[in-house]
């Protein structure tokens, strides 16, 4: 097989079967065949390393086709992530409040100082570091599949044992955001390609654009996701439609001013106009709540209750209230920034930042109602 690049075109000339097969890679498909794959993987390397030679001035769609069939190609691991149907990796309240915590059955893990990712036991004792980011690294979306312990590096996805070992990058070419997953797939918003939803496998095998869409937010449940898409980028009012993990099918559900969108108990949560705190039932979403009436910048939701973060002219401040909205109540803390919000069982994390970027991690007991600082409370 031969590429050739004339006026801004690329043109493959070659036996037929290898077209077809170089066609359906760059479309991100896979052939039944096992034997084919492997053979046509021989072929492919050589065909990638022709036609990134052209990549620098090739534009567009093809460029980004490229990059994805030479993930796909070289997308190897030793080790296979087998993950139970439709399990979460971590709660979509935590993914779309940056992830930077989730919990497992027998440990907490959340992201200290934005820079390092720990381990505690269940009453957040026994601290250990799994990583010792020298290069000050910023991580998030953290998510859990089996024994392993998925989350974002800077832009890549990586991956390591939930005891800090085997930690490998799994996709470095693109920007993902709202990094999630459920059953045997990793779905996140991809920036690199016009904001579109992707999945690949729990391995980093199989990238495929999912869904065709200018994604604004993704929030995805067991067998179905949330999704908030806009027509284009200078499109502020986005569609809301609920779709089917198993057959990609779509619903629409309202097309209100929305972001920040989750489900909960029958209702959509989400910040609408002016950023107010929202909520509106899924089976009758013509007529919204206000919950909060103020600049709202983040929240999340537990059984009883709300957390959110409200935003003045000169700090940020943290309250509770009950899950309508009513008996609202100041949570000590306040900042310049304060985000991060993170269930962990019976705890909410948050992180205030100081004038410096440097990142306090708290602990809000929803039983007690108290507020600890972690690094006084975590004992290693």
């Amino acid at each position: 097989m031969e590429v050739f690049l004339a006026s801004r075109r690329v043109k493959i000339a070659g036996p037929r079967l290898y077209i077809e097969e170089f066609s359906k890679e760059i479309r991100g498909e896979v052939t039944e065949d096992t034997d084919k794959k492997i053979t046509m993987r021989n072929v492919m390397v050589g065909i990638i390393c022709t036609f990134f030679f052209f990549l620098p001035i090739v534009e567009g769609d093809v460029y980004w086709q490229a990059k994805v069939m030479y993930h796909n190609t070289f997308a190897d691991k030793n080790e296979v992530v087998a993950q139970t149907e439709d399990i979460l990796g971590n709660s979509a309240e935590n993914i779309l409040n940056q992830g930077y915590g989730v919990a497992g059955d027998e440990y907490n893990f959340y992201i200290e100082d934005g820079t390092e990712i720990v381990r505690t036991d269940k009453n957040f004792q026994n601290k250990k570091y799994l990583t010792d980011n020298g290069e000050q690294m910023a991580y998030s979306d953290l998510n859990l599949a089996g024994d392993w312990l998925y989350f974002m590096e800077g832009n890549a996805i990586s991956r390591m044992k939930t005891d800090g070992s085997d930690k490998e990058v799994i996709q470095n070419i693109d920007i993902p955001m709202d990094v999630q997953i459920s059953g045997e797939w990793i779905y996140y918003i991809s920036i690199e390609d016009e904001s579109n939803v992707y999945r690949m496998n729990l391995n980093g095998e199989n990238l495929e654009r999912y869904l065709d869409v200018y994604a604004n937010s993704i929030a995805v449940y067991e067998d179905y996701m949330i999704l908030s898409y806009s027509e284009d980028e200078d499109d502020y009012k986005p569609n809301i439609e609920r779709v089917n993990l198993k057959d990609k099918s779509r619903e629409v559900q309202f097309d209100l001013v929305s972001t920040n969108l989750i489900e909960w108990d029958g209702y959509y949560y989400y910040t609408g106009a002016n950023s107010k705190l929202m909520r509106v039932q899924i089976e009758t979403p013509s007529n919204p709540e206000v919950l909060v009436d103020e600049y709202i910048t983040s929240f999340t939701i537990t059984d009883q209750s709300l957390i959110y973060t409200v935003e003045s002219t000169y700090d940020t401040k943290i309250y509770i209230s009950n899950i309508d909205g009513s008996n609202e109540q100041r949570i000590p803390g306040k900042s310049s920034m304060i985000d991060g919000l993170t269930k962990l069982g019976d705890s909410v994390l948050f992180y205030t930042w100081n004038s410096n970027g440097y990142a306090t991690v708290n602990r809000f007991d929803l039983n007690s109602k108290e507020v600890k600082k972690m690094n006084e409370l975590v004992q290693e």
